[in-house]
């Protein structure tokens, strides 16, 4: 059975515009309004984003697989991660150290390869990978957090959002440029969508005052408001809110999120939204080689490298992302069989085990 969860595509699509409005600043011919501080901001706030939906959906999808099959499966998380991360990723790289080898310094192709792109400062080419390599080291570590059990998991994820902030301001204190840009760093981001969705029961109590579109509103403003922080002129501006600021951000994202996915609103889930959505990935991984504001090259500037970027996430979305989406579908469907027909879960008042299924869907 599949399950989606309603406005996430659609958030997603969000998020990739902001990424997208961000890069186009100064490229040749982009309209003047993308130059402004507060759009050349938003990337990093698109970033957020992503950060705290997938910290969400991740921990959505383990607590689906413990509740149906009784345990979690470190090895099938893995494989499923695999296949929807590395190949897109793997070709793009590939093909921008085929193409740009003499601009790429060896550091910053292995950090590619190798998802430590984050502790890399180097070139254009690749440098927007720091934000896959930070979610590749999340993978690693959460999942066997929450193999120990939720209760304890929640503590985690409660206590890194408690103590980023201290961390952020050493890290400034100790001289770190682009604290933004650490696992260390912004670990609570993905912990606060972790925390999210282990929290669903208890938010669920005051849904008479979250699950109003005034509430949407509400995050929304407050989300802008410490985005503008963020494209202060002034250097201690912005570093207070990239270190205590950027707290109060994610709260107010994972408050939207949870807004949005239940009030199911028609905007974010309108089909060419969502397609935006489903597309964000690829979108993330090439728009970066045509939203260049270091180059004078054709394709590079306004508007056809918008269009460019689009041609070519379609293509590696249908030509590597699709066949590799159907290889993992294939693979949790025979596992989960095979897992299902190993446990019997508890019976609910009769003599034969209740089994379910999940397919993931991300």
């Amino acid at each position: 059975m599949n399950r989606k969860i309603p406005s996430l595509d659609g958030l997603r699509a969000f998020s990739i515009a902001l990424v997208i409005l961000s890069h186009l600043s100064g490229t040749v011919n982009a309209p003047k309004i993308f130059s402004s501080l507060y759009i050349r901001g938003c990337g990093k706030l698109g970033v957020f984003v992503f950060f705290v939906i997938s910290g969400y959906l991740i921990t959505t999808l383990l607590m689906q697989e413990r509740e149906k099959t009784g345990t979690i499966s470190l090895s099938n998380f893995y494989v499923r991660r695999a296949l929807r991360i590395l190949p897109a990723a793997y070709v793009f790289t590939t093909i921008m150290v085929v193409l740009f080898w003499k601009e790429i310094p060896g550091i910053e192709i292995a950090g590619a390869y190798l998802y430590f792109q984050n502790f890399v400062h180097n070139g254009w080419r690749l440098t927007h990978l720091w934000s896959l390599s930070i979610e590749e080291q999340f993978y690693l570590v959460w999942p066997a957090i929450c193999c120990a059990g939720f209760i304890r998991s929640r503590k985690v994820a409660a206590w890194t959002i408690a103590l980023s902030p201290f961390v952020r301001v050493a890290c400034y204190a100790l001289g770190f440029t682009d604290v933004g840009r650490y696992s260390f760093t912004v670990a609570d981001t993905l912990a606060t969508g972790c925390l999210l969705a282990m929290s669903i029961p208890e938010l669920k109590r005051y849904d008479r005052w979250l699950l109003k579109p005034i509430t949407g509103v509400i995050f929304t403003v407050l989300i802008l408001v410490i985005q503008g922080g963020f494209a202060s002129r002034f250097p201690w501006a912005r570093k207070f809110y990239e270190s205590i600021g950027v707290t109060f951000m994610q709260l107010a994202i994972a408050g939207l999120i949870y807004n949005c996915v239940n009030m199911k609103y028609r905007l974010l889930n309108w089909k060419p939204v969502a397609a935006i959505g489903v597309l964000s990935y690829s979108l993330y991984l090439w728009q970066e080689v045509f939203l260049d504001h270091t180059s004078n090259a054709w394709y590079t500037a306004f508007p056809q490298n918008l269009v460019l970027a689009f041609l070519a996430a379609l293509a590696s979305y249908f030509l590597v992302e699709q066949p590799m989406l159907k290889l993992r579908s294939r693979l949790s469907g025979r596992a989960e069989s095979s897992r299902l027909n190993a446990v019997e879960l508890p019976s609910l008042g009769n003599s034969q085990p209740v089994v379910t299924g999940v397919q993931e869907r991300s």
